[in-house]
């Protein structure tokens, strides 16, 4: 109700106030900002207001203290003659009399304290000290012969001030820390005054657009679901503040999850709601179908969408490539009467940019001059991006010069944009020509045109003009970004120069720049060309600890060179990082690394990578891997070893299994395991083989187990003979 209110204030277009010439067209709906402007000016007027008649009072209680300490100072003097104090004569002795003026007063004085610092806890002190004096002076009236009127003002005089101080006065000091960035001031002065209680919708308005200020979503998060009185949570103004500052931190999810929440409690969101809402739109994945649904919603609730929802709506079909759609808006907007400004002709232009569209956006630049509307830097730059798009580089560099010609070529931008649109259509040296142009006109750069250079020299095979660039940039700015770090550091790697890569690295770490994924996998590349493969390891290890998804191509390459230059335990190591990361690896992984660790003796760590992925590992593969572990593996591990193959499918020859028993045989004290063995084996439908059966017969004293071997011996033979033996697959 108090937002549909606020949406029907109406400004004049000209300032003026009415005339002759006035007409329901001349009037225009406020926009939110304005708004906010209105409400925050009646605000502050109201707490001028406030604070100007606090000082009256705080005059009045000082004028009220000076009366008390010159009746406590007269009645000290000479006792009893003032009328009202010679009531009491019979009752009180003169020093009770004294203090309990000397305590009115100090309760007064408390008050003004109070009222002059707006300090809530000196107002309770006041209070505290005159329900003292008022039970005082009450009691002793009450015990007058008759009540005297006269002197009903002696137990409440104290009490006349009390409860002065306003929320509004908080809320301008929230305000005012608010404005002068003071962020630490700000959550002081809102805890106190959620302490004590003193907390309205603006309170909770203004802390939550600050909070969105200072980079702080998740304690507006805490603070909204501390709100205990369900009016303010579903208070259309707070949900706006607290949505807007989730909104400006890209916490797009939340805001949407938090929204749906709001909605089920109740709130009844407004205009200003929904322009949050798209805002976020705009850089989400599936922004356009949320912008859709939040469209019908808001046009099933019977609002009307503004000039600003419409601007909205055509910078998120922009982002999302919905040039149709986007068009369709616009002449929408047109038709119901609101006048677009040049956001919203930016905007479509942009949405013409996505597509190279150039015939449309010449178009529309001749409907924005008819309109009487003037072109700014950000619709020029937006056309410029158009024709270079579209290839039309003729056209782009004549309005280049219109650019340069009304100033808004100033920094590097425009030229950014020719610059790329040549690259991208491999004209590198059109290119360079106009950098060189923009270098000589002394045009701010803040690198990024340097690095749209040192990119292009670098994909086309100029390597050493690509370094060339970069050490200019290096020599030139003591500043960087992490774009501009790598790209000088792939141009340095390039070219092999192992001391420029080390000083970027330097210059990375001094500047406090975390490297992204970008970085890691250009130093992993470069240490691996380089044949320094233990750095390559430890950047892999880096990139992994940071939480970077590792590039599975470039790591298994690296686990193949680390395997095959003697460091398997290193290329184990690369297998599982990329094993347990977030995407699932390819299936040919699990073989190559099992091929790094048998011939390298790490049979232990292989029989991890068999028993949990057998089924992507070929039978020759699992076969070397059988026989190795046989042969030369953790005895006590055999077993287990044959039952994952058999799991897997894989038939275990007879070869294998005497490979076995010729090492459990040499380990007399292992007999236990052998029997194991022996019994699996029979009830899997595998026998030994002749050579193996034999051994088994002449050492089967050795395990003091000769009667219970040949039994076993006799049911495997007995099965074959009825079944076949099993023979590998």
């Amino acid at each position: 109700m108090t937002t549909t209110a606020t949406r029907r204030w109406w400004k004049r277009r000209g300032g003026g106030g009415g005339g002759a010439g006035d007409d329901d067209d001349d009037l225009v709906p406020m926009d939110t900002q304005e708004q906010e402007e209105m409400v925050r000016s009646l605000e502050q007027k109201q707490a001028q207001q406030s604070r100007r008649w606090r000082c009256v009072f705080a005059g009045f209680l000082l004028g009220y203290a000076a009366f008390l300490g010159y009746s406590s100072f007269h009645h000290a003097s000479a006792p009893w003659e003032l009328r009202y104090h010679a009531y009491f004569m019979e009752d009180l002795s003169s020093p009770m009399v004294i203090v309990a003026d000397w305590i009115a007063a100090l309760a007064c004085l408390f008050s003004v304290k109070g009222l002059l610092n707006s300090c809530k806890k000196w107002m309770w002190y006041s209070f505290y000290f005159s329900i003292l004096v008022t039970l005082f002076w009450t009691y002793y009236i009450l015990r007058l012969p008759r009540i005297r009127w006269d002197v009903a003002w002696l137990p409440f005089g104290p009490l006349m001030f009390e409860d002065v101080l306003q929320t509004q006065d908080c809320n301008i000091i929230l305000r005012h820390y608010g404005e002068t960035r003071r962020w630490d001031e700000l959550s002081k002065v809102f805890g106190w005054m959620q302490e004590h209680d003193m907390l309205n919708v603006a309170s909770y308005s203004s802390y939550f657009k600050y909070l969105g200020l200072s980079r702080n979503p998740a304690q507006a998060l805490r603070v909204y679901g501390s709100i205990q009185e369900h009016s303010t949570r579903v208070h259309v103004s707070v949900c706006n503040s607290v949505l807007g500052c989730l909104v400006k931190n890209g916490r797009f999810d939340s805001s949407f999850k938090l929204y749906d929440e709001m909605i089920r409690e109740g709130v009844s969101p407004d205009l200003f709601t929904y322009s949050t809402l798209l805002s976020g739109c705009m850089k989400l994945n599936h922004g356009y179908t949320k912008a859709m649904e939040l469209v019908n919603e808001l046009n099933s609730r019977g609002l009307q969408m503004d000039s600003v929802i419409y601007g909205t709506l055509l910078a998120i079909c922009a982002s999302h490539n919905c040039c149709e759609k986007a068009e369709e808006y616009f002449q929408k907007m047109k038709d119901e009467g609101h006048n677009p400004n040049l956001f919203h002709y930016s905007s479509l232009l942009n949405a013409y940019s996505e597509n190279a569209n150039y015939e449309k956006a010449d178009l529309l630049m001749k409907d924005l001059r008819s309109s009487g509307l003037t072109p700014n830097k950000v619709i020029l730059t937006t056309l410029l991006k158009v024709y270079s798009k579209g290839g039309l580089f003729e056209k782009a560099r004549a309005l280049l010069t219109e650019l340069e010609a009304s100033g808004f070529a100033e920094d590097e931008m425009p030229y950014c944009i020719l610059i790329d649109g040549l690259v991208k259509e491999r004209k590198i040296w059109d290119a360079m020509i106009l950098f060189n142009e923009m270098k000589e006109k002394g045009v701010k750069s803040d690198g990024y045109a340097f690095s749209i250079m040192i990119s292009a020299l670098h994909r086309g095979g100029y390597h050493q003009e690509s370094k060339q660039l970069a050490k200019e940039f290096e020599a030139n700015n003591a500043t960087y970004d992490l774009v501009m770090l790598n790209t000088s550091l792939r141009a340095y790697c390039s070219t092999n120069d192992m001391e420029s890569v080390m000083l970027m690295l330097k210059k990375m770490d001094e500047s406090n720049i975390s490297p992204d994924a970008i970085t890691f996998n250009t130093l992993i590349r470069y240490f691996c060309n380089a044949k320094v493969y233990h750095l390559a390891y430890k950047t892999i290890q880096d990139m992994h600890t940071k939480g970077h998804q590792l590039n599975e191509e470039l790591c298994s390459e690296i686990m193949m060179q680390l395997g095959e230059a003697g460091f398997p335990s290193e290329a184990f190591s690369v297998y599982n990082m990329l094993r347990y990361g977030k995407r699932r690896v390819c299936k040919s992984l699990h073989e190559k690394v099992l091929c790094i660790l048998v011939p390298a003796g790490l049979l232990k760590d292989a029989y991890i990578v068999v028993k949990d992925n057998a089924e992507f590992i070929s039978r020759r593969s699992l076969g070397n891997f059988a026989r190795s572990f046989v042969a030369s593996g953790n005895i006590n591990l055999i077993n287990d070893v044959m039952k994952a193959l058999h799991r897997s499918g894989w038939c275990i020859s007879q070869d294998i299994f005497g490979k076995a028993i010729q090492r459990y045989i040499q380990k007399p004290d292992k007999k236990q395991l052998l029997l194991c063995l022996l019994d699996w084996m029979t009830g899997q439908g595998y026998s030994v083989d002749s050579s193996s059966r034999n051994l088994l017969l002449r050492n089967a004293q050795l395990f003091g187990q000769k009667q219970l071997i040949a039994e076993i011996l006799s049911k495997q033979q007995e099965a074959s003979r009825i079944t076949g033996p099993r023979t590998k697959k």
